[in-house]
């Protein structure tokens, strides 16, 4: 769920990942094609001074690994979601709804702005994408009242 505050859970039952993974993991989701983990470093890491970004990606990487890593295609020098795997993504929902005219059920998928709370601010890239989403969910939102 990551319209409101951003849930992730698996069988449900709450994903507790560190942040890094948990920005990952969504980003992924929210877009299913595959990414370069050079294009991952950039969105997560790509301000870091010091420290090894691509090992960072690694550990992130490995996380999810252990956590829901069947649903992930992880290549040497891409990451992508499997297209197969049987996730539920309330903001895609929500989008499609608006596109069938479905404005009444739509607006009982928006239980807030896109993932609401959630900050990283040592990555500005991601911070820059998710909220170019917030603005874009945000814009559907007000078409369902207007509807």
């Amino acid at each position: 769920m990551l319209l409101g505050e951003a849930r992730l859970e698996l069988g449900g039952a709450a994903l507790a990942l560190p942040a890094k993974a948990t920005a990952l993991l969504c980003y992924l989701a929210v877009r299913p094609q595959r990414h370069s983990r050079e294009a991952l470093l950039d969105l997560l890491w790509g301000d870091l001074v010091g420290g090894d970004p691509a090992a960072n990606l690694r550990v992130a990487l490995s996380k999810l690994r252990k956590t829901v890593g069947h649903y992930f295609d992880i290549e040497r020098e891409h990451v992508s979601i499997r297209a197969e795997a049987p996730l539920f993504l309330d903001a895609r929902s929500f989008e499609e709804l608006i596109g069938r005219g479905s404005y009444d059920e739509a607006a009982r998928l928006y239980r807030g702005d896109f993932m609401s709370g959630f900050r990283l601010p040592d990555a500005p890239a991601f911070e820059e994408w998710m909220l170019v989403e917030r603005e874009r969910l945000r814009q559907h939102a007000r078409e369902c009242h207007r509807a």
